[in-house]
Formats: structure tokens, C-alpha cells, sequence
């Protein structure tokens, strides 16, 4: 913009320099045209005045009033009978080429000064220009430093959309740095958590595999020191198949569609799922809709929800203590479906409540229970993808556990009273 202005004034200036000579010369032109004929015109009225002898009356009369064209061709004439023409040089082309002369240095000497004038106006606006251009580089090289503080440009008026394109260039160059900054802190915390989960597994591989490979076990030692690295083994690939469905969620690979649907299908699935953990623990999962008959219709992604609410019934198997029971209870409300996941595990503080969706956080009761830190963050991202709500409370009667609480938006054609 800078460069288009210089240039535009530049060209200007050399339009109005052109110009201011051809005025110039113009003028001289028609001045000294005019000065030609007015001396003579003289010279003919004095060889008229000479032939005809006139009286000093007459002779002031022609001084007051100009001759007309016969009287000055035949003073004219006169003067060519005396062998003085056009050529013939007299005291009065003398006076003419002075005035002449004088004529032209004036002219010369004001198209001088006006082109000095010019050409000091252009040096200025350029001498401006470069102070621009070296403000705009100040502007610039703060930019790289991410200043914040920048000074108002008074470039006018070219520079008026210039000024703004800085200011919205710095508002981007802090937006990308603080994003580049949070993004790789976020990598820095990724990496230190996955590298927390990987430890504790690969670490007790490692020591089953040494054990095993120890030439007096018994046969009862080899087969706990197997199933051992099989456990370990299956919470590695558990680690790695919830890493996937992060980074797949988190980059858009995984399509989630909600349609309506019958969500106790998709709740069968998930238990099916997770049933022989819990019968490994004699652990019931029993399920309550006495509050809200079938069919549980609402909006929701079957395949994907149901890996929400394995996530979520996992945790709880996880968690809760041997021969205990988990209670899936549905109940219709105005526009959601409401699903509580209650367990009667060892309960939640209320100051990890809000924490415990966080990806890889493991709050103070999971630090003696495997796992990954990934199950509820992909829960509430599931359901939150589906314009659904998941959030996690304590018992409120007066028992201990964890309720976990999945609200699916219902069908408009089917918002009617259970």
C-alpha cells in the first residue's frame, strides 16, 4: 500500500511538471506572439504618421483610439516603398527581442521555482515515506517479539487499512502463539501420562517374564506367573485401544450420528460387555425402568454410546468392592432421557467430581486400581457429541458409592408423558 501511494504521488507530481511546462511555453508563446505584433503595428503608424503629416490633434487621436486595419497595411505599405520590410532591423525589433527576452526569463524563472517547489514536495513526501517504511519495519520486528503495547499509526490516508491489517496481523501472531504454547504444553502432558501408564504394566511384565524364565518354579508358580503377564498384557492393549479412540475422537476420524432408538438395546450391549468382570466379583447389575416402561426412545449413536456406558460400567466394576451390586435406573424428563449408573464403590470426593472427566487424571482412590485415566473422558465425549450431558454425583442416600448420570435428548415425535 505504501508502495502504491509513493508511486501514485510520484506520478502526480510528474503530471503536473508536464503540465506546468507546457503552460509555460504555451504562454511565452502567445505573449511574445502578441508582442510581435503590437510593435508592428507601431512601426506602421509612425511611417503613416511621417506620410501624411498629420496635425498634433490627429496624432492624439490615433494615440487614444486604435487605427483600424487599412490605415495600419498602408502605413505599411509606406514603409516597404522606404525599403524597410519585415526583416529590416529598426530600434524598435530591438525593443521588441528585450522585451522579448525579459518575457521569457520571467516565465523561465517561475516554471524554475515552481518545478524546485515540486520536486522539494516530492523529497518531502518521500523523506515521510521512509519514515513510515522505518516505523512499519519498528511495528513489524515488535510483531516477531509479540508485543503487545503498539503504538497508533498515523499513517494518512493510504495507510488507514494498513494500520488495521497490522493490528489484526498482531491480534493472529499471539492467537497462533498462545495456541502453539498450549498445544505444546498439552503434547508435554500427553506424552508424561502416557508414559505414567505405560510404567506400571510394562514394569510388571517384565518382572513376571524374569520370573518365569527362573528354572525351579513349580507348575502352579508358572501358571500365576502367566496369567500375570496375560493380565498385564490385556491392560497394555486395554491402554492402547483407548489411545486410539483418542486421538481418532480428538482428530475427527470417528463419525458420531444420533438417531432415534431404543436405549435399552444399547444398554443390553454394553452389559453383555462387561459381564464376566462382574461376575468375576459376584457383582449384580441390575436394571430399573419401573419409573419409565419400555421403549427407552432417545437420540443417540448405539454402537458409540454403547461404548460410553461400557466405559461407565466398567469404572464401576473397577471399583466396587465384591459382591456388591450395580443399579442402571432410567427415568423420563421433560426433553432428556436420564440413565444413573450407581455403583456402591468407595465414592468420589467432591473435589474430583469435576476433575475425574479429565483426560488421564486418576484421583487418590484409583491409585491401587489399574487403569487407564481415559474411560470417563471418552464417556463424556461420546455423549457430549450427541448433545447429551454426563456428569458425576454422590449417593444421596446416605449409602457410599458413585451415581453417574447420562441425560440423551428424546425424540420431538415422542416428547409425550411416560
Amino acid at each position: 500500500m505504501e508502495f502504491i501511494c509513493r508511486k501514485s504521488i510520484k506520478g502526480t507530481l510528474l503530471f503536473i511538471s508536464l503540465l506546468l511546462l507546457t503552460a509555460t511555453a504555451l504562454a511565452a508563446g502567445l505573449l511574445t506572439k502578441g508582442l510581435k505584433k503590437s510593435y508592428s503595428d507601431t512601426k506602421a503608424v509612425i511611417a503613416k504618421i511621417a506620410d501624411s503629416g498629420s496635425s498634433g490633434e490627429a496624432v492624439l487621436l490615433w494615440l487614444k483610439e486604435a487605427p483600424d486595419a487599412n490605415w495600419l497595411a498602408s502605413g505599411s505599405k509606406k514603409l516597404q516603398e522606404y525599403g524597410y520590410d519585415r526583416h529590416t532591423e529598426t530600434v524598435w525589433d530591438a525593443k521588441f527581442r528585450a522585451e522579448r527576452n525579459q518575457i521569457w526569463l520571467i516565465l523561465a524563472a517561475f516554471c524554475t521555482a515552481a518545478l524546485s517547489l515540486l520536486y522539494l514536495l516530492y523529497h518531502l513526501l518521500q523523506k515521510q515515506g521512509f519514515q513510515k517504511n522505518a516505523k512499519l519495519e519498528q511495528l513489524l520486528c515488535r510483531l516477531q517479539d509479540v508485543d503487545p503495547d503498539l503504538p497508533d499509526l498515523t499513517l494518512e490516508p493510504c495507510d488507514a487499512a494498513l494500520s488495521d491489517r497490522i493490528r489484526s496481523l498482531q491480534a493472529q501472531i499471539q492467537s497462533d502463539r498462545k495456541n502453539a504454547h498450549a498445544e505444546k504444553e498439552a503434547t508435554k502432558a500427553l506424552v508424561t501420562d502416557i508414559s505414567h501408564q505405560l510404567k506400571t504394566p510394562l514394569a510388571s511384565l517384565r518382572m513376571s517374564l524374569e520370573l518365569l524364565s527362573q528354572e525351579d518354579l513349580t507348575p502352579s508358580e508358572c501358571r500365576e506367573f502367566s496369567d500375570s503377564c496375560l493380565r498385564h498384557l490385556g491392560a497394555l492393549e486395554n491402554l492402547a485401544g483407548s489411545l486410539i479412540n483418542v486421538s481418532r475422537m480428538e482428530n475427527g476420524l470417528i463419525s458420531i450420528h444420533a438417531k432415534a432408538g431404543d436405549l435399552s438395546q444399547t444398554i443390553l450391549a454394553a452389559v453383555n460387555r462387561v459381564y464376566e468382570k462382574a461376575n468375576e466379583k459376584r457383582i449384580s447389575i441390575e436394571m430399573d425402568t419401573h419409573s419409565c416402561p419400555d421403549p427407552l426412545l432417545a437420540l443417540h449413536d448405539a454402537k458409540w454410546t454403547a461404548e460410553a456406558f461400557i466405559n461407565l460400567l466398567d469404572n464401576a466394576v473397577k471399583y466396587s468392592r465384591e459382591g456388591s451390586r450395580i443399579t442402571i435406573r432410567a427415568e423420563r424428563l421433560t426433553t432428556y432421557l436420564k440413565v444413573d449408573f450407581i455403583d456402591e464403590g468407595p465414592g468420589i470426593p467432591k473435589s474430583e467430581l469435576s476433575k475425574i472427566f479429565q483426560r488421564f487424571y486418576r484421583g487418590a482412590f484409583a491409585e491401587r486400581t489399574e487403569g487407564s485415566g481415559v474411560g470417563l473422558y471418552l464417556a463424556r465425549e461420546i455423549i457430549e457429541r450427541q448433545s447429551g450431558v454426563l456428569y458425576a454425583r454422590q449417593r444421596k442416600d446416605g449409602t457410599v458409592g458413585s451415581v453417574f448420570s447420562v441425560h440423551l435428548m428424546i425424540p420431538r415425535e415422542n416428547l409425550q408423558n411416560c
